[in-house]
């Protein structure tokens, strides 16, 4: 993670040392549901994608609704991890200790805590940790070894002085230039100085994370050592009283998720075109959520049971086979590292909710406060809901047979807003200085724009002076802010999208010193392409800033805690964002998809040429010019190079297809057939003989592809086995019908309820009972949505209770009663001797059953006897006669009122 100490302007000094201590957050955004309630999956299999969910990670696909985690970086080689963290000995070593193995802690708890909610038992029962830790001295000219300590598989070092970000990459592809084995077969991680990060800098293979001063460095030891990764950090706080400008715990947690196998999700830095981000994963390149440290997500947890499904018994048949190793869903990935991909929907954390704002928060302070619980309990944020739609109460059956239906569902506790403004005061002289108190938050949503006012005791009253101060909004976790950058830059106001680390239009946030606000006009269109839509929970924040990355002190918010929600506009829905793009150039001739002939061109923005000096000769790789081109419909392409001399270039594709290899000589020629997603295209100037340059063509021919080849429903485009006929959606073969393709069930014989295909035992039963014995029931799973029961029973003669009762795992969360009766014959409720198979008024006696209107409800139970329309209580309040149909109010008769 990019993050690293910032030198501060000489002016924040002071207002540093008196701002050590930061605002405390608390939950800011309202429970979603504990993960047990809202979790469905994971989707193990190559292509076995969760609905919704595409292959191509580009941004700029709209289709690409999904998150992509890279995974397999580190070779950890068993389920027993063991995990050594070390610190020198230095004024905060206690703090800084404790702080790194918080972090290793949690991802012991969050897997622990995440693999029971998930369902995946094995993981669970068989994955250990196993933590120890050490301050170790350091006078000058000692030589520190990390060995004889045991055999760790991660071993976690903060170095001193303090540097500033740390990498998790597993080298393995380095292992045999490497060349560091045991001949005795033992563990060889025995590291000279490991405290020292010119040590790390100067070891081959060791990975320094953009130069950020930290990194990982792995040792494939051999025989018994195995595989060693080292997580290098950065202190806390080396000099006393200087205040960091980012969190260890989430730097080591980070680092340490490397070490574990999991690779980036979203961007992850090495590429701007990865997306959608779920900015406030742990793994992902980014800060948020804004005010609070993370924690393990399910996600991370898929990731890492990949790895670990080598090594344990996954389908419990009590060994430990080739049958056992689940695959991720996208295994081609980025071509380097496989990814899993999963809807946003499934994106949740280690919390009791499952939301990343109830994320456990670690212990940071100056001396050891309370311990954290890194495996809380559920909570239930949901109002479980039994709703019985039959029988109704009192009905009666005359052959005994009832049908008990109706739905359960767990609808939210709090409500979302439903209005499209919002607003929250903040109180006076709970921030540093007057530039940073914030009075007021004021929150407006409209049809194209998330508009969201900041008002401030004291606005910095200059843009062309550099402000100390900048201000922030939170739009559900996506940090935005704005500060003056230095007087020397074009924009009077800087933008800066905290979250992703870019910068934003200038007048998305406009500055107004006289009455002292900042006005943000954040478009819904951006949000959107973040997967960010309404309703929205917005907050403000204000701090110190050191540059354009890093909030030096974090001083106010508003509200203090919560946030401000707000709606859509009854108007509109939430706007769309994202659109098809060519990366690398301008495109002309269109660059949409449309099931007809569609020609686009690939440029360079200086042009497309090659002087002779970036000839390569296929060894100098920096020379290339590189191409995206993103297909959202399923097409085929011809990719056509051409030039204009005798120089010799090469093309080749990778990403959603990759070319077998372009036809020689002038043009070249590659042709790929069934192509959706994202392709990445080289053009290598092999050889450039033209002067002054050489120009060359790169044209994209993209034709719709619509056909069935198969003939089973499926579009060739959108089937995954087009040459196999099988159902919708995914068009291959099913043989037991439960909605999993056979390449992808692990049980196909037998149709399950699982997202592998096999059986998972129900949790949760709806019950019914009559006169307190069980009478019958019915699976059912509120996890994805509301679920519906029918349930048919027998009653004996005569009137009953039933009991329905909702139950999950064993608990009763709703029940409801119903009482029905029977009509066999025989039977008489009132004791009129009329026995009640006929008699019109089984619950009032009237042995002569009488009936007026001869509708069938005798006079003694029938509220308009006379069926005159108007019912008997009318007719009497009015002075009519309810045995007369000629009376009624407005018209009476001669009758005398006759009383009952």
């Amino acid at each position: 993670m990019r993050k690293c100490i910032s030198v501060l302007v000489a002016a924040l000094v002071p207002l540093m040392v008196a701002a050590v201590s930061l605002v405390a957050l608390g939950s800011v955004l309202p429970a979603q549901a504990s993960p047990a309630d809202d979790y469905v999956g994971p989707f193990y299999g190559d292509g076995n994608l969760p609905p919704g969910c595409i292959k191509d990670m580009s941004r700029d696909n709209p289709a690409n609704t999904c998150f992509h985690a890279k995974v397999g970086l580190n070779a950890l080689d068993s389920p027993q991890v063991d995990v050594a963290v070390l610190v020198p000995a230095s004024p905060t070593a206690e703090r800084d200790l404790r702080i790194m193995r918080q972090a290793a802690e949690a991802w012991e708890g969050g897997i622990d805590y995440l693999s029971d909610e998930m369902g995946l038992d094995w993981l669970r029962d068989g994955v250990d940790f196993h933590i120890s830790s050490d301050v170790v001295g350091l006078t000058e000219g000692d030589e520190v070894s990390t060995y004889p300590l045991y055999d760790p598989e991660i071993v976690i070092v903060a170095t001193n002085p303090a540097g500033g970000a740390g990498i998790g990459v597993d080298p393995t592809y380095l292992t045999d230039e490497l060349g560091i084995f045991s001949e005795d077969g033992v563990p060889c991680h025995n590291i000279p100085n490991p405290f020292s990060l010119d040590t790390w800098e100067g070891m081959p293979g060791y990975d320094g994370h953009h130069g950020d001063g930290g990194g990982v460095y792995v040792e494939d030891c051999g025989g018994a050592g195995g595989n060693v990764c080292f997580s290098v950090n950065g202190g806390v706080d080396p000099v006393p009283g200087t205040t960091d400008t980012f969190s260890l715990f989430d730097l080591v947690l980070h680092e340490t998720g490397h070490c574990l196998t999991l690779g980036h999700v979203g961007d992850g830095a090495e590429t701007p075109s990865w997306g959608p981000v779920p900015t406030t994963d742990i793994m992902a390149y980014s800060y948020d959520p804004p005010g609070q440290n993370k924690c393990v997500s399910t996600l991370n947890v898929e990731a890492f049971a990949l790895r670990m499904s080598h090594y344990l018994d996954v389908n419990g048949d009590g060994a430990v086979t080739a049958a056992d190793q689940v695959q991720p869903n996208d295994v081609l990935g980025d071509g380097t590292n496989s990814f899993q991909v999963q809807s946003p929907e499934n994106h949740l954390f280690a919390s009791s909710t499952g939301s990343v704002w109830d994320c456990p928060q670690p212990d940071l302070g100056t001396v050891p406060g309370a311990a954290t619980d890194w495996t809380p309990e559920p909570v239930e944020t949901h109002q479980p809901v039994l709703t019985v739609t039959t029988p109704e109460h009192g009905s009666e059956t005359a052959d005994g047979n009832v049908n008990v239906s109706g739905s359960v569902e767990r609808r939210p506790l709090d409500a979302p807003p439903s209005s499209p403004v919002g607003a929250a005061d903040d109180p006076e002289g709970d921030a540093v200085s007057d530039l940073t108190d914030i009075q007021q938050v004021s929150v407006e949503v409209t049809d194209l724009e998330v508009t969201t006012t900041v008002k401030v005791k004291k606005l910095w009253p200059s843009t062309s002076v550099t402000s100390p101060s900048e201000y922030s909004v939170s739009i559900d976790g996506r940090q935005i802010k704005t500060f003056v950058p230095d007087p020397r830059s074009p924009a009077e106001v800087m933008v800066w999208d905290h979250s992703m680390e870019q910068q934003l239009p200038g007048d998305w946030a406009q500055w107004d010193p006289v009455a002292n606000t900042v006005t943000f006009h954040i478009p819904r269109s951006y949000l959107a392409g973040a997967k960010v839509t309404a309703p929205y929970d917005v907050f403000a924040l204000t701090g110190y800033t050191a540059n354009n990355k890093f909030t030096v002190v974090s001083d106010d918010r508003a509200p203090d805690s919560g946030a401000v929600g707000v709606a859509a506009p009854t108007s509109a829905g939430s706007a769309a964002g994202g659109s098809t793009a060519v990366d690398g150039g301008s495109s002309t001739g269109g660059s949409a998809v449309t099931g007809t002939l569609d020609t686009v061109v690939l440029e360079q923005p200086g042009g497309n040429t090659f002087t002779v000096a970036d000839t390569s000769l296929g060894v100098l790789t920096g020379s290339q010019d590189t191409f995206t081109l993103d297909v959202p419909e399923s097409s085929d392409v011809e990719l056509l190079l051409s030039w204009t001399d005798n120089s010799d270039l090469d093309m080749t594709v990778t990403g959603a297809a990759t070319a077998s290899g372009a036809t020689a000589g002038n043009p070249e020629r590659v042709l790929l057939t069934n192509v959706r997603g994202r392709l990445d295209i080289k053009v290598d100037p092999y050889l450039v003989v033209g002067v002054p340059a050489t120009t060359y063509t790169l044209t994209a021919t993209l034709v719709g592809v619509s056909g069935d080849g198969d003939g089973d429903g499926v579009a060739d485009g959108d089937d995954r086995c087009p040459q196999q006929a099988g159902p919708a959606p995914s068009g291959c073969p099913d043989s037991d019908g439960d909605g999993v393709p056979d390449v992808y069930d692990l049980c196909p014989s037998v149709a399950g309820n699982g997202h592998d295909g096999c059986v998972i035992p129900a949790t949760e039963h709806v019950k019914v009972y009559v006169d307190g014995a069980l009478a019958g029931g019915q699976d059912v799973d509120t996890s994805d949505e509301l679920d519906t029961f029918s349930i048919d029973v027998s009653i004996p003669g005569g009137t009953h209770e039933l009991r329905i009762e909702w139950e999950d795992d064993g608990e009763v969360i709703a029940t409801d009663y119903r009482t029905v009766v029977r009509t066999a014959p025989g039977v008489d409720r009132d004791g009129d001797g009329v026995g009640d198979s006929r008699d019109n008024c089984v619950k009032q006696p009237n042995a002569g059953q009488a009936d007026l209107d001869r509708d069938g409800q005798g006079d003694a139970c029938d509220n308009d006897i006379d069926g005159d329309g108007h019912a008997n209580s009318k007719e009497r309040a009015q002075g009519t006669d309810p045995y007369d149909a000629a009376s009624y109010p407005g018209k009476k008769t001669s009758t005398s009122l006759r009383r009952l």
